[in-house]
């Protein structure tokens, strides 16, 4: 309203006073508070026709934060910062800089610069800083710059610089005429804000050589909002004293709701409970949710409590786990590292390597950028494949007796791993970083006090291993291919299937597979294992125009692009997959252009394909493999009842089984393996109507078969 009518030379009438009342510029409403005066307003204008329209229209207000009553809109005096003279360098300036996520600084922060009105700096409250201006009846006006100007100008000793004090301070003036006061008004907040660079150092009179090298600031970081406060601030007063931005790159953050979707509030106690969240998850599981939920990309988050037990359970207690794992294993064996993984010629050392490193390379471009977004799900991916890909298929290797070369290196190899990813998580998660640092640091000749004073780890790029990489990524999918079709043919993890034909078009892809088959083939569970390179006779290869892609990019012609890319043969899918650009209806399409699909063509029901390989399975099963598969769920209850009764993972085991006679057929025949692997020096076995002996005796039944386990620690 003001603005329209300063564009139309409505002059200023302002007949509110301090207190919302009207005054008597206006005597039929004077003493009238303004809103109690609405009603009176309407009548008289219905009265005179002047009343255009009256209805009742809801919409958002502005209340008191404290009172929670409405507020008013009153034009008052102010003094002003000048910033639409400067408003162009400011979006200069604001181009050299670096935003986080990048659309912020054109957009939002772009658009409110290329809006930006002068800025009024003045407040009308007691609390704040004093407006630094005297001034006296005939218009005289000067600015005071620090306490030593205003003593030298007042001839007084001066020691606090609150309103109550420095109000009486009268300053000659310097022409003679009446002395100088100083004017109303307190600093609004926002302007200290922006004066942070340079107030924090008391520059300009201290610390200039501080100053100089930390200005303009690397980075700064806040929420959204403040693309109308503290960004603003900071680069309209950098503006104006120096000319350049005062800061180089800036982390938007985005605001956290309560899980309803609405603000959180004291009055509506819609959030958890801080401390207690912290007492129940720890503050490592708070910082990961966090930093890796759509706030670091300027995003609104709804804030779960369930999302930060998640983080517990998916990945800090995977990550102990391994790091528990090597602990028991290394204190059993009394292993000490060399610091010699690199040397390991084991394929699935060189790739956890390789992935370690490639993650140390990805966090460190990623951070220079002040990309976090794009770190923190890379290193919870990692933990995730330490765990459950290389522990698991690597598990044989420290569950062997003895310490051979072999095992040494799988040591050296997780040690190095667990060690290094303490310090790469400790920004991230610094408390368990810490605690599993301490104790893995304790072997090193000069260990640090804390993870928080070694150097962030550098990348060793000759550990790259892209050939490992994708044939792991292939051995992941592999393994779950397998998994689902068993549970497709019902046919349970522990019984042996006799066949499994791995399908891959590129022979040089299998026979790096053909390396981890010793690792996939146990996990898996087949006696047998084909590679097949024609993949044309077991797998249809289609391919679909990628709409959500393509449709931005190509408008009206996508289209029959879709339907070039439909047509494409089997050789031009190929070359898409392999890296190249085809023509399609003059438009060039790239592999991320289009949805690729594999499928089993008509008939092969014993098929699973999946862009990155395909499996057949031989379905058959005989009683011969039936029973082995019985003897290993005898083997998992008697590993299970090994760690109910709390005994140590190299403990020596007398073992004592009461079972039918089909489970006793199958202990019988695979009763070797069940012995060695659960490093039972005795295995006596009872009928059924017998009970075993030993310290722990556990009952349990194999798909409605009874058996019974005595289990009984062998002195050392």
């Amino acid at each position: 309203d003001y603005l329209a009518c300063q564009k139309g030379g409505v002059p200023m009438v302002n007949p509110v006073d301090d207190d919302g009342v009207f005054t008597s510029e206006v005597p039929p409403y004077a003493n009238l508070k303004v809103k109690d005066a609405d009603k009176s307003i309407i009548a008289d204008l219905k009265k005179s026709g002047r009343l255009f329209k009256q209805d009742t229209l809801q919409h958002s207000y502005p209340y008191c934060y404290r009172s929670d009553t409405p507020l008013i809109y009153r034009a008052v005096s102010s003094w002003f910062v000048a910033v639409e003279k400067i408003k162009e360098q400011i979006i200069e300036n604001n181009k050299t800089t670096t935003w986080v996520p990048d659309h912020l600084r054109d957009g939002r922060f772009g658009n409110w610069l290329e809006n930006a009105r002068d800025w009024a700096i003045s407040r009308n409250r007691f609390w704040g800083t004093p407006l630094p201006l005297w001034r006296n009846d005939e218009g005289e006006i000067l600015c005071i710059g620090s306490k030593d100007e205003l003593e030298e100008l007042s001839e007084r000793k001066i020691d606090d610089l609150h309103i109550d004090v420095i109000d009486s301070i009268e300053i000659p003036s310097p022409t003679g005429k009446s002395p100088l006061k100083r004017v109303e008004g307190v600093l609004d907040c926002w302007f200290e804000s922006g004066s942070m660079p340079y107030a924090q150092l008391g520059y300009p009179k201290d610390n200039q050589q501080q100053f100089k090298e930390m200005f303009p600031a690397e980075f700064i970081a806040e929420g959204l909002d403040q693309t109308r406060g503290w960004f603003y601030t900071l680069s309209v007063i950098g503006t104006a004293l120096f000319n350049q931005a005062p800061f180089k790159n800036v982390v938007v953050n985005g605001m956290v709701l309560a899980e309803d979707g609405r603000k959180m509030s004291k009055s509506l106690r819609n959030y958890p409970d801080p401390n207690e969240l912290l007492q129940k998850n720890g503050a490592d599981a708070l910082r990961l949710y966090m930093i890796d939920s759509p706030v670091v990309k300027a995003q609104e988050l709804k804030f779960s409590e369930k999302g930060v037990y998640d983080v517990v359970r998916k990945i800090l207690l995977r990550w102990w786990n391994s790091y528990s794992f090597f602990v028991n294993y290394a204190n059993i064996d009394g292993f000490v590292p060399k610091g010699n993984a690199a040397e390991s010629p084991n394929l699935l050392d060189q790739w956890v390597l390789s992935r370690l490193n490639g993650l140390i390379e990805n966090t460190d471009q990623e951070m220079n950028a002040y990309r976090l977004y794009n770190v923190v799900p890379k290193l919870l991916q990692f933990i995730e494949e330490l765990t459950n890909t290389y522990i698991r298929f690597n598990r044989s290797h420290f569950w062997e007796e003895g310490l051979s070369q072999e095992k040494q290196y799988a040591y050296e190899t997780l040690y190095e791993v667990l060690l290094t990813l303490s310090r790469l998580m400790a920004p991230f998660a610094p408390f368990l970083s810490e605690v599993i640092y301490k104790n893995l640091s304790q072997v090193l000749e000069n260990p640090k006090e804390s993870v928080h004073l070694e150097d962030f780890p550098k990348a060793d790029t000759s550990l790259f291993r892209e050939d490992l990489e994708k044939a792991v990524q292939a051995m992941d999918v592999l393994v779950a291919l397998g998994r689902n079709h068993r549970e497709k043919i019902s046919v349970k993890a522990k019984i042996p299937l006799k066949n499994i034909k791995i399908i891959h078009r590129d022979p040089k892809v299998l026979e790096t597979l053909k390396k981890f088959e010793p690792y996939f083939v146990d996990e898996l569970n087949f006696r047998n294992v084909e590679y097949v390179s024609n993949e044309d006779d077991y797998v249809s290869v289609t391919a679909k125009a990628n709409f959500p892609v393509l449709g931005k990019r190509l408008g009206p012609k996508m289209k029959s692009v879709a339907a070039g890319i439909q047509k494409l043969s089997l050789q031009d899918i190929f070359d898409l997959e392999n890296g190249k650009t085809l023509k399609v209806e003059g438009e060039d399409i790239e592999m991320s252009d289009v949805e690729i699909r594999r499928g089993p063509k008509a008939g092969l029901d014993n098929v699973s394909t999946h862009q990155v390989v395909s499996i057949e399975v031989d379905p058959e099963l005989t009683e011969e493999q039936e029973r082995e598969g019985l003897a290993r769920e005898v083997m998992r209850k008697i590993q299970v009842a090994r760690k109910t009764a709390d005994f140590q993972m190299d403990d020596r085991i007398r073992l004592e089984i009461s079972c039918g006679a089909q489970v006793l057929e199958a202990v019988q025949a695979h009763k070797d393996m069940i012995v060695k692997e659960t490093l039972s020096n005795e295995l006596i076995l009872h009928p059924e109507d017998k009970d075993p002996v030993g310290s722990f005796v556990e009952n349990s039944d194999l798909d409605g078969l009874p058996l019974k386990v005595g289990v009984t620690v062998v002195p050392r």
